[in-house]
């Protein structure tokens, strides 16, 4: 029993670890931006910004949904048909969100009016990279259930920090000297985590779990949006 709730505070305090971590890689862009440039400039970066951010709880909701049943799944079915199902079931998400995200990003400029009004104009719009990487988001999503259904909270954890630390580094040089594009690829380089994530956990698994096909088809998928 002991030990148990040792395990409890150890992973609570992963989580803890983790999500600190994460309000800093959602939020460096904007904290350095805010200092480099003018405040309506930064006011439209922000609002562009924020609603990719808001996409975020369709995945927060999927990943919460899925945990459950993957620690049962592990629990009672084993790793390997676990795995099974869990990918059936990514690559059904995947798809969904692929076309759903095609459609955003292809009437991005209708979006952004829809959701802040016919007189919302800007002399710049990278609301394009903002829904992209919001797509991207999907794998972190997925993949850190997936680890925590199989006790493996510290590489979601570790990997968070580490890239909570270099777009810190990165963002103090990058976004002075080149401002708002600076700052878009900090944002999109934040939603790396979950693709590295993704790489690790499935080169943990047996070989042949996933087959070269399927990545490549995900690969050019994502290549395309």
């Amino acid at each position: 029993c002991l030990v148990g709730s040792e395990m409890c505070i150890r992973d609570s305090f992963s989580i803890v670890q983790f999500n600190m971590a994460n309000s800093i890689i959602v939020s460096i862009d904007r904290l350095i931006l805010n200092k480099n440039i003018s405040q309506e400039t930064f006011g439209i970066y922000s609002a562009q910004s924020d609603f990719g951010t808001k996409l975020n709880m369709f995945g927060n909701s999927i990943g919460s949904a899925i945990y459950p049943h993957l620690v049962k799944n592990i629990k009672t079915e084993g790793l390997l048909n676990s795995f099974k199902w869990f990918k059936s079931l990514y690559y059904k998400i995947f798809i969904l969100y692929f076309f759903v995200f095609t459609i955003l990003i292809f009437n991005d400029e209708f979006i952004l009016q829809l959701y802040y009004g016919k007189d919302f104009t800007t002399s710049f719009n990278y609301f394009k990279l903002f829904l992209f990487s919001a797509f991207l988001n999907l794998n972190g999503f997925m993949f850190v259930p997936w680890s925590r259904a199989l006790g493996d909270h510290n590489t979601p954890k570790n990997i968070n920090i580490s890239l909570a630390l270099l777009l810190v580094v990165l963002g103090i040089i990058i976004i002075p000297l080149y401002g708002l594009s600076g700052a878009i690829i900090i944002f999109v380089l934040s939603r790396a985590g979950g693709l590295i994530l993704c790489w690790k956990k499935i080169k943990e698994l047996p070989k042949n779990s996933i087959n070269n096909v399927e990545i490549l088809s995900i690969l050019l998928a994502i290549c395309f949006m």
